[in-house]
């Protein structure tokens, strides 16, 4: 593990607070584990009932403002889009998959993620849009449903 994994699961905001500033990588896994500093954090809260509200905001924070490195997220919609600009129901939903998603996609949901980011579900979601929506989800081990 980083010494951010450490501070992660010590819960020691001042620490992640340095190392962030440091540039330690928010999004950095645990080569033993391959966990991420969100997901030590989160098990030590769990595992240990401790209340780390500030620690998993700081680091939520630190993850949308980190640059990415090599980003599957980008990768896989280009692969889908197949040259288009938009990805449409059943291309989101693959990449959904490719990403850990469960779950169907439903056109409720279809309909509720092209409302949120401003878009019709004839046009289907941009680029910026699907990664708005999968990258809070990347910096975790995804397990969760549309």
């Amino acid at each position: 593990p980083t010494p951010l994994h450490d501070a992660a699961e010590g819960g020691h905001l001042e620490c992640m607070e340095v190392l962030l500033k440091a540039g330690s990588d928010p999004m950095a896994k645990d080569q033993s584990r391959g966990d991420t500093v969100m997901n030590v954090l989160r098990r030590s809260v769990r595992e240990r009932g401790l209340r780390r509200e500030a620690c998993v905001a700081l680091l939520e924070e630190a993850i949308k403002k980190a640059p990415l490195k090599k980003d599957p997220i980008r990768e896989n919609f280009s692969l889908l889009a197949k040259g288009a600009t938009h990805l449409d129901k059943a291309a989101f939903a693959r990449l959904g998959h490719m990403m850990g998603v469960k779950g169907e996609m439903t056109d409720g949901d279809w309909n509720r993620l092209c409302s949120q980011c401003g878009a019709s579900p004839q046009e289907g979601l941009s680029e910026e849009s699907v990664i708005s929506i999968f990258r809070p989800r990347w910096s975790e081990k995804p397990s969760a449903d549309y």
